[in-house]
């Protein structure tokens, strides 16, 4: 028995330590530190984990021994920042020992904090040093203690994102106003009034104030659940977007039903039990007559927690599911009270309703509750659906299949998880073994969906083993994102792969697909992805034109496409006309420049990115782009270049052209543009900054990047002396300019002339930030550069100079 127990933990021991720290997250800090003795490099593996979860309840200790257990551990505590560190006590814990354990927060600049005092004859103040010590703290949650005001010192939560106050009690109703206003980022906010609360009128004054949740806890009996006295009738909620409600009313179901008919627009929908149901009498679910829009036109995503699997929580979620036409995201928390057996009945059952919409997905997350004092001691303590994510982060399906041997609840766990790879190189499987774990284990995968499959296979592969894989995952399962990747290294100078053709029909719930180094069988039929809203083709040969267009009409809610053409590309002229494309990403580089007119025509009015680059073509834009928020264009040619028009909404614009003039209409005004790079690698660049400066009114930062190096036949770039000139000056220098950063600066006339130009003009300029290129290898000429750049005059008081 021991050789196999030896073997077991070299397994465990092959993971890597960021694998090791993420799974120990998820566990009681006692159990953390109990690990100490598994091996050598346990020991003091423990002291890195980024989160830390002290509940006074989930171990055998007595409440003395637990404070110095706490004390100990956060004194050896390792890590150079805590991602979370929770607090759940019971007892009477002394406000001392949350001083200490406070400044230990401090010291181990935690982003997370939370402590909940659960049972105690008193409730415990917190220390004054918590509201100026903590100045890393993004979420802050405090649960029945007191707050003590400190009237000397203002408090300070200069990163505080999320705020939750529950039961607590306060000095006065002025030290909640000084609280939140210490708080200049906050963002969420959470308050629940206890009895005899001491503020009865609570002001929550922030201007970056996001998301507001005020409650009472209050005894429930005094409250009218009427659901139909909850709101003037007639009310529309035109601009309500996320709606959360509580479901421990009988009349719960009656008023979802009727804030869902007056919520048009409504993209998110959450159940959740906030208290329980007392001698009330069960909701009752009768089928409504008519489907409420925002159920058919716009919900996307929906949330049930401490779903019980109660007949009229059944029929809500089913009603939901085949009413929704747009639902992505369904996630199904269970109560910790249920079995094993009865939360997978009621994951069975939620399965198998049926669905409305074709990229709808549905997660489960929750609790076990475990008897076995042995069973606890080991990984099997943790759920499946942990386990299953777990499992996710190294997917490989060698891997994963292999953990069928570790005993009778891991035998058939890995048929159900999500994302699957197979890949060929993975420890030199040979083909043979290899195509036999593809086909057996797609054969014996249950999952009803999966998320991720991915294929990296050498050219060893035909037609034929693909298109099995293919029609075998897509029979079975409902796939929502396919990777097949070809290496091109492998297996010599054979033959490209060709995909089948039934990749283009039989995925209806594709919503991703990439695929690199093959070639797509030309097909006569209509290609259907009716939900792909991502597709990537890198390095991918086709049929020409036509297979182009008619991949891009049976793709109708595509929104990302990333396209990387061949050098040998038939496709010369690539025509990009899609109606919902968001972001546009188009590569091309040839190392030999070819006479033969190429590039790129784009007719897409709702694109919001563009990313092009073409080393020896042009580029047609033919619908207007008011949408565009970024722009990446780097175009190298010796020809003129089409005009770029309908580019006035920028924001974030980058640009390389090896010309100045015509790059854009004449009389464009960027008024939207706000941040701006330049490549430095032509000789016409400077005369193309000052001509964009002089148009861009509102610009805020500025970047100049040598992407390429000048070529040697080039002539140097001139700085004109006209520039200097006060009438030349742009107005974004004088106005708006904030920060200004160049790479690569070489210290070259003209570019001491430009450094000089925009630091003695920019008025607002608070960075500036010169990064010396690595070409300026010696020390003294460094230096050289370096006094240049201090010595400059700089016209604004606030600006630094910061130099890498």
């Amino acid at each position: 028995m021991q050789p196999k127990k030896t073997k077991t933990m070299d397994r465990r021991s092959q993971l890597p330590d960021e694998l090791l720290l993420t799974i120990l997250s998820f566990l009681p800090m006692t159990d953390v530190v109990g690990t100490r003795v598994l091996s050598q490099r346990w020991k003091f593996l423990w002291e890195m984990v980024p989160r830390l979860s002290y509940d006074y309840y989930k171990q055998n200790l007595s409440h003395e021994e637990f404070l110095r257990f706490v004390d100990r551990s956060l004194f050896l505590h390792d890590a150079p920042v805590i991602e979370a560190l929770h607090f759940k006590l019971g007892g009477v814990p002394d406000s001392k020992d949350i001083r200490v354990w406070i400044r230990a927060a401090e010291e181990l600049a935690v982003r997370e904090l939370i402590i909940k005092i659960v049972t105690c004859r008193r409730r415990v103040e917190l220390p004054r040093s918590l509201y100026r010590s903590c100045r890393m703290l993004v979420t802050l949650k405090l649960s029945n203690v007191v707050l003590v005001d400190d009237v000397a010192s203002p408090v300070s939560f200069p990163s505080l994102k999320k705020l939750s106050l529950k039961s607590i009690k306060y000095p006065n109703d002025v030290f909640v106003d000084k609280l939140l206003s210490g708080c200049p980022v906050l963002q969420d906010l959470v308050v629940e009034k206890c009895p005899g609360d001491n503020v009865p009128i609570l002001s929550v004054r922030i201007l970056h104030l996001k998301s507001l949740a005020l409650s009472t806890s209050e005894d429930r009996a005094k409250a009218k659940p009427h659901g139909f006295e909850a709101y003037p009738v007639g009310s529309v909620f035109h601009r309500l977007v996320h709606l959360k409600i509580c479901t421990c009313q009988s009349e719960w179901l009656n008023l979802r039903m009727r804030v869902l008919s007056d919520s048009p627009n409504l993209r998110s929908l959450k159940l959740e039990p906030c208290h329980r149901m007392v001698n009330q009498q069960r909701p009752c679910w009768s089928e409504p007559s008519s489907v409420p829009e925002c159920v058919l036109s716009s919900l996307k995503t929906f949330e049930w927690v401490l779903y019980e699997g109660r007949e009229e929580e059944k029929e809500v979620v089913a009603f939901i599911l085949r009413s929704a036409s747009c639902l992505e995201n369904v996630t199904v928390t269970f109560s910790s009270d249920h079995r094993r057996s009865e939360k997978f009945k009621m994951i069975k059952e939620l399965s198998f309703l049926p669905r409305r919409s074709p990229t709808c997905r549905i997660t489960f997350d929750g609790s076990y509750s475990f008897s076995s004092e042995g069973e606890k001691k080991t990984c099997s303590i943790l759920p499946d659906e942990l386990l299953l994510k777990i499992l996710s982060l190294r997917p490989n399906a060698k891997d994963f299949v292999a953990t069928m041997v570790l005993s009778k609840r891991w035998k058939f766990l890995w048929m159900f998880m999500p994302r699957l790879v197979y890949d060929d190189s993975y420890q030199n499987l040979e083909h043979g073994r290899f195509s036999l774990l593809v086909d057996r284990s797609l054969s014996l995968h249950k999952g009803p969906v999966i998320e991720y499959l991915h294929f990296k296979l050498g050219k060893i592969y035909g037609t034929g083993d693909i298109e099995a894989w293919i029609i075998r995952a897509a029979e079975k399962h409902c796939v929502h994102e396919l990777i097949i990747e070809i290496d091109n290294k492998s297996s010599g100078n054979k033959a490209p792969v060709t995909l089948p053709g039934s990749l283009f029909t039989c995925f209806r719930t594709l919503t991703t697909l990439k695929l690199a180094n093959a070639v797509l069988m030309d097909v006569n039929s209509p290609i259907s992805f009716p939900s792909l809203k991502k597709l990537s083709l890198k390095c991918v040969k086709h049929g020409g034109e036509a297979f182009v267009k008619n991949l891009f009409s049976g793709c109708p809610v595509l929104e990302d496409l990333f396209m990387e053409q061949c050098e040998d590309d038939s496709v010369t002229i690539l025509s990009v006309r899609v109606p919902s494309l968001k972001r546009l990403v188009l590569y091309r580089i040839e190392t030999i420049f070819k006479i033969k007119s190429q590039g790129f025509v784009i007719d897409a009015p709702s694109l919001e990115f563009l990313d092009i680059f073409h080393t020896s073509g042009y580029c047609v834009i033919e619908s207007s782009m008011t949408q565009v928020v970024e722009a990446n264009i780097v175009i190298n040619i010796w020809q003129p270049w089409k005009k770029l028009s309908s580019i006035t909404s920028f924001k974030r614009f980058y640009l390389c052209v090896p010309f100045s003039k015509d790059v854009y209409p004449t009389g464009s005004v960027f008024c939207s543009l706000l941040r701006l790079t330049l490549c430095s690698c032509e000789t016409q660049w400077l005369n193309l900054l000052m001509g964009v400066l002089k148009d861009c009114p509102k610009l805020r930062a500025l970047k100049f990047n040598q992407c390429h190096s000048l070529r040697t036949s080039d002539p140097r770039p001139i700085w004109n002396p006209l520039w200097n000139e006060k009438s030349s000056v742009p107005e974004c220098l004088l106005s708006s300019l904030e920060t200004f950063e160049w790479v690569c600066y070489e210290g070259t006339e003209e570019e001491k002339e430009a450094v000089a130009f925009i630091i003695r003009n920019a008025k607002c300029l608070k960075k500036a930030t010169i990064k010396i290129s690595s070409k300026a290898t010696e020390s003294d000429k460094k230096l050289e550069v370096i006094k240049e750049l201090f010595s400059s005059t700089r016209v604004s008081p606030a600006c630094q100079l910061a130099l890498s």
